[in-house]
Parts: C-alpha cells; structure tokens; sequence
C-alpha cells in the first residue's frame, strides 16, 4: 500500500471518514522514527493508542499495527489518522521545516525510570507540561480529574463538564453492516450511529459519581452532575438513527439516580429548578421522562404552578408527531394527571382522567 493511494485500500469508508475526523482535530500526539524505515505513532482516542507501521523511501506502507481492540477490517481510525498526518507532512513544503520536531528522530528507549526522571523536574515544568499536553489528551483529563479532585466542588463542576462535552465530541460512532438489499429498486451501505462503548463507560463513570455524592448527602453536587450530563446529551441529534434511543436510555439512567430520594423543600426547589430548564431543550419521551422527574420535585406551589402552566402549554401545541400522533400533547395530558395525584387533589385527577385518558 502506497501513502497517496491507501483510501483505495481503507474498508468500511466509514473507518475512512472517522479518520480523517481523527487527523483533522489533532488527534495524531506524535510520530517516532525508531530506525530507518520503522516508525512509532500515538493517536488520543478514548485512551491513547500506539501504532507502528514501516514507510520506506517510495512512500511504500507495510507491518501496521495499532494497540486498540478494532477488529472489523484491516485498518482502524487510528492508523488512517496517522496516514493522513504522514501525507500531510510529506505534501506541505511548510511542514518540512516542522519535520523534526514532530517526528523525534532519536531512538524511543526500551524502558523509563519514570520516578527519577520526574524528580528531576520542576514542579512549574510539569504543571506547564501536564496543562499544555491534556489539551490533546481527553485520557490525560479524565485520569487527572478523577485522581485529583478539587476540595472545591465547583471547580470540580466545571472540569466534569469540560470532559463530558469533549466526551460527548466523539461519543458516537457509526458501524458498518454491509449493503442493504431492503429497497425495491436499489441497494443502500447501511449505518448505523451509536454511542461508543468509552462513551458509555463514561456515563456510568459520572452516574457511580452521583450516586456516592447522593450517599453522602451532597444532594446540589450530585444533581449538578445529573444536570450537567442531560444539558450536554442534548448536543446529540435525537432524530439520528439509534442516538435518540441510547441518549433516551441514558435520560432514564440519569433520572433513575432520584428513584425514592427523599429530599428536603429547599433541595427540592433547586432539583426542580434544575431538571425543568433541561427539559425544555427535549422532545417527545426524553423530555416527558425529565418531567417526571421534575413532578418528584415539585413540592411546593410555585413550582407546581409553573410545571402546570408549561404541560397545559404542551397540549395546546396542535402539530403533529413524526408518526401522524402528537406523542407531546398525550404526554401531557399524561402528566397533568400525575401533577393533580401529587397534590392529593384526587378527585380533580378521577375527572380530569375520564374526560383525557
């Protein structure tokens, strides 16, 4: 394979379009040159992947390997991306000058004492250095956010939320189920989008946050967690095929944290405040699964109030759903009558219940 011929060898193009995404946001940390024609890559993907590969001097390709666990075809995203970078080098005379800064042309050792080359530092160096090389390496945030947190719960707040929206970046991915012989007429490459297993990981990761911050009774922290989660998820295009179910599931797991949480008026009044302005950012089950929520929140009549005036807002809405039914308006009504059964306002409910549902 040739460095200006490789799309011609890259399957599913899928793989080929996550890479050049890969090359296009930086992704390519560094590339070593460990003997003549062997060289080392690390590319930041949800950790940081090594890929070894041979170039010789007609530009030939050959012996590419990459540490992450892709197995659906012979190249992954990580090494396109590195095939991109290489050719980029290679084209743009500009780079030339560039060369051997990003490609180290000095021998990788074998093994690092780390602890004594780190004592050997500066405190200031290895702040400078640890800043400037997370901002390539979403890896590098999540470990240090995790093994660092700050006393300060805000700062924590916004270092979360700094690594959930870059998370939520490249929090899907399409796979690849060959051609689609389902149209009459003509056969379609079928794709589908989801969210990637890191991503996943992740949200669990932040949900076993909240729920320990829940336990210990830090009931602000952990709905800023829940908040923050939901407000950044509704980046996603809902209407994508597939996301809206995996963004919906993750809704309800998010949502599930608050499943018999007994909390107090004022806790109650901030949770509500919260959860409510989210969910005017959704739609259809997503936003009818927040308002839940939200109804658990609503003890007092001021909250109540605004959450009755909003549903009644809803099923006055008249367009209709994506199916031909206004999944909106029977939510609505759906929620209205579970409002009137928190206010004990029963026989309201049996009425309002004859006459909607």
């Amino acid at each position: 394979m040739n460095l200006y011929d490789f799309e011609d060898y890259v399957e599913p193009t899928i793989t080929l379009l996550r890479g050049r995404s890969y090359y296009r946001d930086g992704r390519v940390l560094s590339v070593e040159q460990r003997d003549s024609d062997h060289y080392t890559a690390f590319v930041s993907g949800s950790e940081i992947y090594q890929v070894t590969f041979t170039l010789d001097d007609e530009s030939e390709v050959g012996e590419m390997e990459c540490t992450c666990p892709y197995d659906w075809g012979e190249y992954c995203k990580h090494e396109v991306a590195v095939l991109y970078f290489l050719r980029r080098m290679l084209d743009d005379p500009e780079t030339e000058k560039k060369k051997e800064k990003e490609i180290d042309m000095v021998e990788r050792p074998e093994s690092v004492e780390l602890r004594s080359l780190l004592e050997e530092v500066s405190k200031e160096e290895l702040l400078t250095f640890l800043v400037e090389y997370a901002q390539t390496s979403p890896a590098l945030v999540s470990a240090l956010v995790l093994a660092f947190p700050s006393s300060d719960d805000q700062v924590n707040l916004i270092n979360l939320g700094i690594e959930f929206r870059g998370a939520c970046a490249h929090g899907a991915e399409i796979t690849y189920y060959g051609r689609d012989y389902s149209w009459e007429d003509e056969d379609e490459d079928a794709y589908i989008w989801h969210f990637t297993a890191p991503f996943k990981r992740k949200i669990e990761e932040l949900l076993g946050m909240a729920r320990s911050a829940l336990m210990e009774g830090r009931v602000r922290y952990a709905g800023s967690i829940a908040s923050m989660m939901v407000h950044e998820l509704s980046s996603f295009d809902c209407f994508t095929e597939h996301i809206g179910e995996d963004v919906e599931a993750s809704i309800t797991l998010i949502t599930s944290l608050f499943n018999d949480f007994v909390h107090s008026l004022e806790d109650g009044r901030w949770l509500f405040a919260q959860f409510f302005a989210e969910a005017k950012n959704y739609e259809y089950e997503m936003q009818a699964t927040l308002l839940r929520l939200c109804i658990q929140f609503a003890d007092s009549m001021i909250d109540q109030n605004v959450l009755e005036n909003y549903l009644v807002e809803l099923a006055s809405q008249e367009s209709e759903g994506i199916f031909g039914f206004n999944c909106m308006i029977q939510n609505s009504v759906e929620l209205r009558y579970s409002l009137l059964l928190k206010q004990q306002r029963i026989d309201d409910a049996q009425a309002f219940a004859l006459e909607n549902l």
